[in-house]
């Protein structure tokens, strides 16, 4: 699915990103080419909480850049647990 799913225009809308693993994950956004952009690192044990859009592709990667998790945004948010 990854270099299928790109951004579109959208709405506001929220993102939290909840990491319930072991491990750092990877948190990315998709631009409209579908092309990474990395985010952040999330630690474990922490959440992170992004003002996006609606339509908006986001990615979750493993310590190693690995996808484990792509989606895109709905228009009333939100919330992605890994664990």
């Amino acid at each position: 699915m990854e270099g299928r799913l790109h951004s579109v225009n959208g709405w506001p809308s929220q993102l939290m990103v909840i990491n319930e693993s072991p491990y750092s994950i990877q948190i990315h956004w998709l631009d409209s080419a579908g092309n990474r952009q990395q985010y952040t690192t999330l630690e474990p044990g922490h959440n992170y909480r992004i003002d996006s859009f609606g339509n908006h592709a986001w990615l979750i990667a493993d310590h190693g850049a690995n996808c484990i998790q792509i989606f895109g945004l709905a228009a009333n948010g939100s919330t992605i647990t890994v664990s």
